[in-house]
């Protein structure tokens, strides 16, 4: 049996978790879609099992896009090629229709949204997945194509957060084939007498842009430039990542810093986040890093839906991948700005509401959450509360988990969550809370959720009634202590 490839891979594994592998999960997912890529690290991780870690449960699971008409099929024969193996195997359907104008952004997010379900459900918290080198290439090509920034460009970690949020998971997404090739891991395959299978749609050059690159790269020098071949495009990776590991070092010293001078809150009542970048850690060396750290903070005070892909606008000046319009006209550095007095005391950024002081002390920020713009609509989110009935977590605002109870049948019945509005809401903050000049100005400076009950069946809203102020544990006067019941959790910062 082949040994190259698992030794690469025992070594991989030792450096995400530790060198005895002391700190690998005991129930682990691996992400199955039948491809020999998948096929060859559940084999890998069978092998580790059966090496070195007896107690390991294995979940083997494989999303079934309903794409090609033989895919439900060919799902089903993944799960008889691996019964013997001591895995448990889950298959699960895509039944939405995939836009086929965005099919492979609209599969991932369908497939990532149900692999994120069945950890949940098995108490997986590290999911495998077999993206190797090859698929690095691709992905570096396609973050470039669409001018990203040189975090961007670092593609695929072998461990990051999963793209997906989630109250009860704090899920990882493991990729321990990173430094493999393509090429080894066929071989692998074949050395070890494995069985996998082709989805013949990943290899249409004109169905996806990752598509075109892959086949671009299968032939590279006769279809590339020299700058763009597979060693040029080997070396550049390399560099991105030279440049996010000093980034990485210097965010952690900031980090440690700020924890240690309590200069980086939260307050989970008004979702706000106050920080303070003393003088002596400002200046051209730390601009990008600060404005990195500033980026990952805030993301959980953020009501942006599309936060990941918008860090252009805290930094297009020190973090663009070309030299040559690095600094041009026009790019910027927040952190740069806001020292040098170029930004407003009072600004919004990313649906997110800045309140500066800059000194010679250093710059004392506090971030909420920006008031809504009336023109893209507002947050409302319906949903009912029976009693004695469990509840399924809510996500609201892009930013607060809620879940809901009661014991009091008097309480049962429809509700929403809304972002509080003195226009909108005042009359009903009025009738609800005898006392609400007390906090009212907290609503209005933080935008504060607002659960309201609505009557079925009023279209005028005139009997709608304000409940109460979930995160801040206020409710209205009348009613009962304990008779409704919030579990609450915000996103954690990306730090």
């Amino acid at each position: 049996m082949s040994t190259g490839v698992y030794t690469k891979f025992l070594a991989n594994l030792t450096k995400i978790f530790a060198a005895d592998l002391h700190a690998f999960p005991a129930c682990i997912a691996v992400a199955l879609s039948g491809g020999a890529d998948s096929m060859a690290l559940l084999n890998l991780l069978v092998r580790l099992k059966e090496d070195k870690l007896n107690n390991l449960h294995i979940h083997a699971i494989t999303v079934n896009h309903n794409i090609r008409p033989e895919s439900a099929e060919e799902a089903q024969k993944v799960g008889e090629v691996i019964s013997k193996l001591p895995v448990k195997h889950h298959i699960l359907d895509i039944n939405q229709k995939i836009n086929s104008k965005q099919m492979e952004r609209n599969a991932r997010e369908l497939r990532y949204k149900l692999l994120l379900g069945a950890c949940e459900k098995v108490g997986a918290g590290d999911i495998f997945m077999g993206h190797h080198r090859s698929d690095q290439l691709e992905t570096f090509l396609l973050r470039m194509l669409n001018n990203s920034t040189l975090f961007g460009l670092r593609s695929m970690k072998p461990v990051s957060n999963y793209p997906i949020v989630s109250p009860n998971l704090d899920l990882k997404v493991v990729r321990p084939l990173l430094n493999i090739d393509k090429t080894e891991i066929l071989n692998y395959c074949k050395n070890s007498g494995l069985k996998w299978f082709e989805d013949r749609t990943n290899f249409i050059p004109g169905l996806t842009k990752r598509n075109y690159f892959r086949s671009l790269l299968r032939d590279d020098k006769h279809k590339l430039p020299p700058a763009l071949q597979k060693s040029k495009i080997l070396d550049s990776l390399a560099k991105v990542e030279s440049f996010n590991r000093i980034i990485d070092l210097r965010m952690s010293n900031i980090r440690k810093r700020l924890q240690e001078e309590g200069a980086d809150v939260i307050d989970p009542k008004t979702m706000s986040l106050k920080l303070f970048f003393p003088a002596d850690m400002i200046g051209p060396l730390n601009y990008v890093a600060l404005d990195r750290y500033l980026f990952l903070d805030m993301y959980q005070v953020s009501a942006s839906a599309n936060y990941f892909h918008e860090f252009t606008k805290v930094d297009d000046k020190y973090s663009t991948f070309i030299p040559k319009i690095t600094g041009r006209k026009g790019k910027s550095s927040l952190i740069e700005d806001i020292w040098n007095g170029k930004k407003p005391n009072r600004f919004t950024l990313l649906k997110c509401q800045f309140d500066v002081k800059r000194s010679e002390e250093g710059i004392e920020m506090e971030i909420s959450r920006a008031g809504e713009d009336p023109r893209r609509g507002f947050h409302v989110l319906p949903f009912d509360i029976i009693s004695g009935e469990p509840m399924q977590w809510l996500f609201f605002d892009e930013r607060l988990f809620l879940k809901f109870s009661c014991i009091d049948p008097d309480m049962s019945g429809s509700y929403r969550l809304e972002i509080f509005k003195d226009k909108a809401h005042l009359d009903m903050l009025k009738k609800s809370f005898a006392r609400y000049s007390g906090f009212k100005k907290l609503l209005n400076k933080y935008h504060i959720p607002v659960l309201i009950r609505s009557e079925k069946g009023d279209a005028s809203g005139s009997s709608d009634k304000i409940i109460g102020f979930p995160t801040l544990w206020k409710y209205a006067d009348d009613v009962r202590p304990g008779s409704i019941v919030c579990e609450m959790k915000m996103k954690r910062a990306l730090l």
